[in-house]
């Protein structure tokens, strides 16, 4: 899941602004911007309510200079039978009125692991700035390259996995295996290029799927 934050001060202040994650666990190691993170247990008033999977979530954050990672000592206490640890990427300054700022986050959901520095090392922010950011997932042969996009500009990136890319559209996601394009989604755009192919082209902004094959059973 990538997620992109962005805010706009109306004064000038002494500012303190990034995302925050609360979880129940944080592993070792930790990069200057991400950390590995996993829940035992859901609980409501108390009552547990179900059994966790054995599963991960790699919490990685698109560096920006002057931000820092800050992981709570100590848990914090709740009503809910569950103590959680309080994580957050942030950038503290003086700020101007119509200034604004980005934070960028992908939630990568993966098999326990010791070690989720491979994974980490596997992201990489093509663009990050108010109001675009396009990133690249690398994991063995697949790359997933996202793109959010809202104003619509034209848009035009080196990946290291496929070319350039090129496109208007105001969302787009791509699924390779191998440098080959297995499946394609562009949102309100008229046009997606990678590399030397070019997958749609519309005189007008309009959106394109190119839907995998469907997976065995």
């Amino acid at each position: 899941m990538l997620l992109r934050d962005e805010t706009t001060f109306d004064d000038a202040f002494r500012a303190s602004a990034g995302p925050g994650w609360n979880t129940q666990h944080v592993g070792q190691p930790r990069g200057e911007h991400w950390l590995n993170t996993w829940f035992t247990g859901h609980y409501f008033q108390k009552t547990r309510l179900y059994e966790v999977p054995p599963w991960d979530l790699l919490v990685w954050h698109a560096p920006q200079p002057g931000c820092k990672l800050s992981v709570a000592e100590t848990p914090e206490k709740t009503p809910f039978n569950v103590d959680l640890f309080a994580t957050r990427y942030a950038w503290e300054g003086d700020v101007r009125p119509g200034q604004r700022r980005q934070f960028v986050q992908v939630l990568l959901p993966h098999a326990p692991m010791r070690d989720a520095s491979p994974l980490a090392a596997g992201i990489e922010a093509l663009a990050n700035r108010p109001g675009l950011t396009a990133l690249e997932v690398a994991q063995g042969r697949r790359c997933e390259l996202c793109v959010l996009n809202p104003q619509g500009h034209q848009f035009e990136t080196e990946t290291k996995s496929a070319g350039q890319l090129r496109t208007d559209a105001r969302a787009v996601y791509l699924d390779l295996d191998n440098g080959q394009v297995r499946r394609a989604l562009a949102i309100g755009g008229t046009h997606l290029g990678l590399g030397s192919s070019e997958l749609f082209r519309s005189a007008e902004r309009r959106d394109f799927e190119k839907p995998g094959a469907a997976e065995p059973e």
